[in-house]
């Protein structure tokens, strides 16, 4: 049987509709008569000025009534001292140019509503003239490769805007044709990264020595700092030289090897690659090409010795190589292999080069996310890519273990009256380029073990190799790319060019400084 439920109140109905009725003209009420809170926001509380007289730094007040701004401090103007509702750009500016070697504190910015009942403050300070670090991205004419470069410095924007320089600086040198060029610096200001142009550059020839020179001793005195880092984007085919590098078209039509006599019509990256993927090994380089040697000559020069020079080309982590740039690099950051197009990440590499509030860099970051981004690379011809660090101050006792490793081979050769070097083709070297017959480079450790049966003296050359090569930064995707994906099957991160039969190699090697110095 159902229950009625009994009949409610008339009372209690009246009552409880008066209570609806006055909680709706309560919630009216509140809504005609709400006003925002003073709200004043700054984007930051602290202003960085670079150490230079006219350089500036912006920030953002947000506001919703109007406000003002007083000072304190020298050194620095303001602009604008007020504003209204909505956001306002402040612009800072410096009147001196820092001669401390310390980050100078010019004083503070008081901002309040009209109202006054918001205030922010923002202090401003100013950078030391010698930064604690200066990187350069050096980019001269590479041709076909412009476009990438250009992709490179919109990725290593992204990265300044994150805010990673803090005191330290970075340059950019980028070659706009083959005579012109710019030298710039980026920085950061306000959640971006801006660019000023500090120099332009006219009959450009980055092949002299002296040119080289005069760019970087600019450097120095416009961005002074206690240790220099570089990148290098370009093509490259590590040690050999400039002038050896091409064959007549004759020999091209041949498929024939360079000699010294043949007329140098194309060079070693004008020959695209079997299935037509793109690396940084061939394209627009004509006769604008540096020598190690002669790139080492100028630096040298200019007084400066490098933390790390990381090459964004092809085969540059070469033996041959880190023996020309010895003397003027602590570290050796490249690949032996050939290096796809787009060449590093530099949004993801960049932040490793300015750790600790940009006063020191991370090795170990830099060779992680190169091989991270290649490795998971979504289109299945680029995801290849290998790089290794060279510790530079090792190379000299490496060259002292090959020295004897190779005076043991001589030995050998005059007792046995046979070849040193025997190739097995049962076990073929770790060749590192497929584009040319003869191969130009082998793996550096394959070449060794195949050529010292000498127990003792393969122990020291592994033990040096471990000091010269650290394992932690030999990282390789499962293939490298040269003319087609190629397996990696033995991996030391540096090459040699010492078993190659190629006429290039061997018209050439023995001027080489390694050679001179392990023979």
């Amino acid at each position: 049987m159902a229950i009625q439920q009994p009949k409610t109140p008339y009372l209690q109905i009246i009552r409880r509709t008066l209570c609806l009725l006055l909680a709706v003209a309560l919630l009216a009420g509140c809504e005609g008569k709400y006003v925002d809170r003073p709200r004043l926001i700054t984007t930051q509380n602290e202003v960085v000025l670079r150490s230079t007289a006219g350089s500036e730094a912006t920030f953002t007040v947000t506001s919703n009534e109007p406000w003002s701004l007083t000072t304190e401090g020298s050194g620095f103007d303001v602009s604008p001292t007020q504003g209204g509702r909505g956001e306002t750009t402040v612009t800072v500016r410096a009147q001196d140019d820092n001669t401390t070697p310390r980050r100078k504190a010019l004083g503070s910015m008081a901002l309040r509503l009209s109202s006054g009942r918001a205030e922010a403050t923002v202090t401003v300070v100013q950078s030391p003239t010698v930064a604690p670090q200066t990187v350069v991205m050096y980019l001269p004419w590479s041709g076909n490769l412009y476009t990438h470069f250009l992709q490179n410095i919109e990725d290593v924007k992204k990265a300044v805007a994150g805010n990673i320089l803090h005191d330290s600086r970075l340059l950019l040198f980028l070659q706009t044709s083959t005579t012109k060029g710019t030298l710039s610096e980026l920085y950061y200001d306000n959640g971006e990264c801006r660019e000023t142009e500090l120099r332009t550059y006219e009959d450009l020839d980055v092949t002299q020595a002296e040119t080289i020179t005069g760019i970087f001793d600019y450097i120095k005195q416009t961005a002074p700092a206690e240790r220099y880092g570089i990148t290098i984007g370009s093509h490259g085919m590590a040690w050999i030289p400039a002038s050896g590098s091409g064959r007549s078209a004759a020999d091209a039509k041949a498929g024939t090897e360079p000699t010294a006599t043949t007329v140098p019509e194309k060079w070693h990256w004008e020959y695209v690659s079997p299935d037509g993927q793109f690396t940084r090994w061939f394209g627009d380089g004509g006769s604008r090409c540096t020598n190690t040697t002669t790139f080492a000559e100028a630096i040298t020069a200019a007084g400066i010795r490098f933390e790390y020079i990381l090459f964004d080309d092809c085969f540059m982590s070469s033996i041959e190589v880190a023996y020309d740039l010895r003397k003027i690099t602590r570290h050796l950051i490249a690949s032996p292999c050939e290096v796809m197009a787009y060449g590093y990440p530099y949004d993801l590499v960049m932040p490793y080069l300015f750790t600790d509030g940009g006063t020191g860099y991370d090795l170990d970051g830099v060779c992680r996310s190169f091989y991270e981004f290649y490795e998971q690379y979504e289109a299945p011809n680029y995801n290849c890519g290998a790089i290794a660090v060279t510790v530079c101050d090792q190379v000299d006792k490496m060259a002292e273990v090959m020295r004897l490793i190779n005076m043991a081979e001589v030995m050998r050769l005059i007792n046995n009256a046979s070849p040193a070097y025997i190739p097995d083709p049962e076990k073929p070297l770790q060749q590192y380029e497929y584009l040319y017959a003869p191969t130009r480079f082998y793996d550096l450790a394959d070449y060794v073990y195949q050529l010292c049966d000498d127990t003792a003296l393969l122990k020291e050359f592994d033990e040096q190799l471990a000091r010269t090569v650290p394992e932690r930064y030999r990282l390789h995707t499962e293939y490298f790319y040269s003319g087609g994906k190629r397996p990696l099957t033995t991996y030391s991160g540096i090459s040699t060019s010492a078993p190659s039969t190629s006429g290039i190699v061997v018209n050439n090697i023995q001027h080489t400084g390694w050679y001179k110095a392990t023979h």
